[in-house]
Parts: C-alpha cells; structure tokens; sequence
C-alpha cells in the first residue's frame, strides 16, 4: 500500500515497500538480519556496562551488518564508506547513501512522523540540506551527483526502533532537521513489517535465538 500522509511524505508498505527497497538495489532480508543483531548485542549486556552500552552495540552491530551483507553479496554496487566522519552505505550507481540511525517511537508507524532519536552533527545536516535542495533544483543537483561529490547525493536513512518486543524498521528520506537537530521532515518512508523478537526471547521453541551470538541465515543470492 502507498498513501501521501499529512506531512506529504510518500509511504511504502508492505509487499509495495519489499518491491521498492529491490528497486533500490537492497535486501530486505539484509535489513532485517541487521536489526536482529543488532538488537542481540545490544541486549548483551550487565550491570558492569556503561549506560550508553546497550544503545551503542546496538548500533554498532546494526551498522556493521547492514553494511557487510550488501557489500559482500553484490560489492559492484554496494560500498561501505567513512565520508567527513559519518559512516554511511552508498550506491554510486543509484545515486544513493544510507545512514543508519535509532529513531523514536513513531519509527516504522505510518500514520506518525518518527524523528532520529539523537542530534544529528554538520555531515548529516549536510546531506538533509541536499536532499531539500534537490527538490528545488533537480537538474543542478543531478549534475554535481553525476560527478560523484559526496555531499551532492541522495541520502536515505535506515531508521530503527527497537519497542515492546518489536523491532521497528525503516528505510526514509530526510529533508528537514527540527530545531533540535534531529531529522522529523520526510518526503519518503519505506516501511517494513516489525520483527516480533519477544518469541524468540520467551518461546521455547525458538530457543536458539535467545542470546545467540553466531550466525544468522537467510539465502541471499549474489547479483
């Protein structure tokens, strides 16, 4: 399903949202095994941990196999890149960079507005300003993306919630920061169903997921 929302944000769902982020030249299975261990380390933690622990590996693993899964089944396409400090995942063919970012309680909910969950620093506000721009001056932009400036290129970011027991995932694209930072204004969300993790916590039957630290497998076929 794809509506415009109050905010005019474009908004995938569904098998619709499946269909547009392989448009993009993404897995969703990707995105989602990235969730997941992202969501196992960050719950890997003690009282010996510092407060920021939890939200930090969270991060980290997220990033880390949201990255790796793409490169590594299509690296013609895919590259993981560190640009003025921002660690992001572009597509130089497509035009495209992702971010990856916590986001609030309204992440993956299409009927509210999510914002990222911490201040975003000048190389985001960057490419959130490109993305504005591009919307006043198409054809100036496309050219300065033809040419590969890293700042001049469409960004997207892959926003996760985690709440409930639910993994909240979202693939959008910023164009305004609120006046504290954070990106709140979206021209497009592409929302996948939320991961239910409680089961595989609480459930005997999915044992082998509570505190897994291994592999996790979905068949994922090289382009």
């Amino acid at each position: 399903m794809r509506k415009l929302s109050l905010r005019l944000a474009q908004i995938f769902t569904g098998t619709e949202a499946e269909q547009k982020l392989v448009s993009m030249g993404l897995n969703p299975d990707s995105i989602r095994v990235a969730a997941i261990r992202g969501h196992i380390a960050g719950s890997n933690i003690n009282q010996f941990d510092a407060k920021t622990a939890s939200g930090t590996k969270r991060w980290l693993e997220t990033l880390k196999h949201f990255r790796q899964l793409h490169c590594e089944v299509n690296p013609k396409q895919w590259v993981a890149e560190s640009v003025e400090g921002l660690e992001r995942l572009t597509n130089w063919e497509n035009s495209i960079t992702i971010i990856t970012k916590s986001g609030d309680a309204n992440t993956g909910n299409p009927d509210k507005s999510p914002k990222t969950k911490n201040p975003n620093g000048e190389s985001v506000t960057k490419l959130i300003n490109s993305n504005y721009e591009q919307l006043l001056l198409p054809g100036v932009i496309n050219d300065l993306i033809a040419n590969n400036n890293p700042n001049e290129i469409t960004t997207y970011v892959n926003l996760y919630c985690h709440k409930k027991g639910k993994i909240y995932i979202e693939i959008s694209k910023p164009v305004f920061l609120n006046k504290d930072g954070m990106a709140q204004e979206w021209i497009e969300r592409i929302i996948l169903d939320p991961i239910d993790v409680s089961e595989y916590q609480d459930s005997g039957k999915h044992n082998e997921w509570k505190g897994y630290t291994g592999n996790i497998v979905i068949n994922i076929t090289r382009k």
